[in-house]
């Protein structure tokens, strides 16, 4: 390991510090890691399942419910699927544009 410092100017230092694993290499099996992505989406689904796993404990032992309702936001969670297929069908037929079914109830003006 190498520690330099010198002056380069009247009130300006510099320091520089040398040592082989200053700028280490990654090194990943087949050339091929996990992104950013695949991180993040482990990060969450971790922590998803470990909030499901306290709330499920929680409500078990401290409040006593038994039965499917352990599962802590039943109701969001059954739901869960049906709004997410309205949310996808909306942003579809935002982006689509008016459907050729879809009639006015106004009538064409001639002029």
């Amino acid at each position: 390991m190498t520690i330099f410092i010198g002056e380069i100017g009247t009130c300006d230092y510099e320091t520089v510090l040398k040592h082989p694993s200053g700028c280490p290499k990654i090194i990943s099996a087949h050339g091929r890691g996990w992104g950013w992505l695949d991180t993040l989406v482990t990060i969450f689904a971790c922590l998803w399942v470990g909030y499901l796993l306290v709330g499920t404990v929680y409500r078990y032992f401290a409040l006593g419910i038994r039965g499917i309702e352990v599962i802590p936001n039943l109701e969001f969670w059954l739901c869960l699927p049906q709004n997410a297929k309205s949310l996808l069908g909306s942003v579809i037929k935002r982006f689509r544009g008016p459907s050729q079914r879809h009639r006015s109830s106004y009538s064409p003006v001639n002029f």
